[in-house]
């Protein structure tokens, strides 16, 4: 079951006078047992639910898309 399906345009990010000279992300997936995807290098975890990623004279070149899902047992 998706929980969350987020899109954000990073890419309009490339019209700006230059780098993003500081980028956090955090993405919180609301329970530990959640499941996160996202495409970014340099995830870090840092709670039981937070991701965090850094970026420092950030070029986007596409835009973001998070999915949070709810993790199935059978």
């Amino acid at each position: 079951m998706i929980l969350e399906k987020v899109r954000y345009a990073l890419s309009s990010g490339a019209n700006w006078s230059g780098p993003i000279r500081d980028f956090p992300l955090v993405v919180d997936k609301g329970e530990t047992d959640n499941l996160v995807g996202f495409c970014m290098d340099g995830v870090t975890k840092i709670s039981p639910t937070r991701l965090e990623v850094r970026k420092r004279d950030f070029t986007p070149k596409g835009d973001l898309s998070v999915l949070i899902t709810k993790f199935f047992r059978m």
